[in-house]
């Protein structure tokens, strides 16, 4: 039986009802490029009050601040072509979007985010592109500089009083002149400009007291309502008192606004009961996932992962396996821990897994992936435990390397040592240097040097650590020649790396 993808009787896409459910942001996009769905978990990460902001105006195709960043400009070019796309560690700029597109909607200020980012396509029967659908999956959250945090914390506790350079600056432990330079270049505003932004967020909050007149909701903040001041809070906001109290009050309420893109909770019990629309459902996404039962039997594989794992039984028996009790197929999958996490409620993520496929005399097909499980939760009770496995990447080969990249990859922070890792696998140092090299285009150091490359760019982006500090953490010195490799690889030194984040 096929469920359209458009419309249901509720007006609203059956697929849609499922991404309602889901505990993860996603925005679904036309071909055009215009957003066309966000569900609740997209607007709670991205502080977005109203999904109409976004929904039927944000096109990914045509925004600036996209086609800025050109790695996400390629990603959503690619994807709009109706390809699968993966991009690591990107700092999505959704603030900077709402700030310029909304500038009288308060953004809470938050620790840098970085995401992984999935696109993909869901097409009809007949191959036609319907959607490009964006998972968005919160990586790191780097904490800001502990210096900044304690001036910002005084300013928004001393709000009212006067401006005082000064004191904010010996608060932080710095000069005023190296407080001013160092707030600037972590928050792209003075410390000025910051405390005005504070003395406008109440201001704000005061003009929303439906009790309040407008020169009583200016005096409330100890400033005078008169027609400089007037002239002040619309060139910071965009919009003049009065107008900002109209938008707001005339504005659906944050929950009132998740509201609007949940169905009801009957057809959600509908939905989830219906096992046949569930599978069908599933079908439509175009990459690797598995849905297991709440006692641990596969529900539902689709085709992708199967092939992936080579398993040709029917469905009848794939049901029989059970994650919780088949330790063979939990070994194929790579890591149980992360799908075991979902059966307990919480949202999993985990990178770097590898897949086993087809395993032939010494050879070995296998995948690396990143793989995302969260449960399906309706009225406090799981229905189900989804796992998507995102791959990334493809071996094909002698199975003894592939043990040895696990190897290198689970001791990074360790000095490599060749012999050993080729003792381990039954190589001489020898043979083992040149059967890598064949399997993967590198020689077993330079996959070690770029990984570990890969995790000190990670560590750099803690600006509450220090370059000499990333180094260490990533087991290496500072003074060595890591510190140019670095250059030569990222094209820029690690504290240019980390001025320019």
């Amino acid at each position: 039986m096929a469920y359209d993808l458009a419309y249901n009787n509720d007006s609203k896409p059956v697929f849609f009802q499922m991404l309602d459910l889901f505990p993860i942001p996603i925005e679904v996009f036309r071909p055009d490029g215009v957003s066309t769905y966000v569900n609740s978990a997209f607007l709670d990460c991205f502080h977005i009050p109203n999904p109409d902001m976004i929904v039927g105006k944000f096109n990914a195709l045509q925004d600036t601040f996209i086609l800025e960043n050109a790695a996400l400009a390629q990603h959503i070019k690619n994807a709009f072509l109706g390809e699968y796309k993966i991009l690591k560690d990107i700092r999505v700029p959704f603030s900077e979007m709402m700030r310029r597109y909304y500038p009288y909607i308060d953004i809470p200020e938050s620790d840098d985010l970085y995401q992984d980012i999935y696109s993909f396509p869901i097409k009809d029967e007949y191959g036609n592109l319907q959607y490009i659908v964006t998972i968005f999956v919160t990586k790191h959250i780097y904490k800001e500089k502990i210096e900044i945090a304690k001036a910002k914390d005084y300013i928004r506790t001393n709000w009212r009083d006067e401006f005082n350079m000064d004191r904010i600056a010996e608060v932080t432990g710095y000069s005023r002149d190296h407080f001013a330079r160092i707030f600037k270049k972590y928050t792209g505003k003075t410390p000025y400009g910051y405390y005005q932004d504070i003395v406008i967020g109440e201001l704000k909050n005061a003009i929303n007291n439906k009790d309040y007149s407008l020169s009583r909701a200016f005096l409330t903040c100890g400033i005078e309502y008169n027609e400089s001041n007037i002239r002040m809070f619309k060139e910071r906001v965009g919009i003049s008192p009065s107008r900002y109290r109209f938008i707001i009050s005339n504005n659906e309420l944050y929950e009132e606004a998740k509201d609007k893109i949940r169905v009801s909770r009957a057809n959600y019990s509908y939905f989830l009961t219906n096992k046949a629309m569930i599978k069908y459902l599933f079908n439509i996404f175009s990459l690797p996932l598995i849905v297991f039962d709440v006692n641990g039997k596969v529900f539902h594989a689709n085709k992708m992962i199967k092939d992936i794992l080579n398993l040709t039984m029917s469905e009848e028996n794939m049901s029989k396996i059970n994650i919780k009790k088949d330790k063979g197929f939990r070994d194929r999958l790579g890591s149980y821990k992360c799908i075991y996490g979902a059966f307990d409620g919480e949202l999993s993520y985990e990178s770097n897994i590898i897949l086993i496929g087809m395993e032939t005399n010494n050879e070995i097909k296998s995948v690396f992936a990143d793989v995302l499980s969260f449960p399906l939760i309706e009225e406090k009770e799981i229905h189900y435990i989804v796992s998507f496995f995102f791959i990334y990447k493809s071996y094909k080969g002698k199975s003894k390397i592939l043990k040895a990249i696990e190897i290198i990859e689970s001791q990074w922070k360790d000095n490599l040592k060749i012999e050993e890792v080729a003792k381990q696998c039954g190589y001489s140092k020898y043979h083992f240097t040149r059967a890598f090299k064949e399997q993967t285009g590198k020689t077993p150091y330079n996959y070690y040097q770029d990984l570990k490359i890969s995790k000190l760019m990670e560590t750099l982006r803690d600006k509450n650590t220090t370059v000499l500090e990333a180094f260490d953490k990533c087991g290496i010195s500072y003074h060595g020649d890591w510190a140019s490799l670095f250059k030569e690889k990222v094209g820029m030194t690690p504290s240019e790396y980390r001025k320019n984040l």
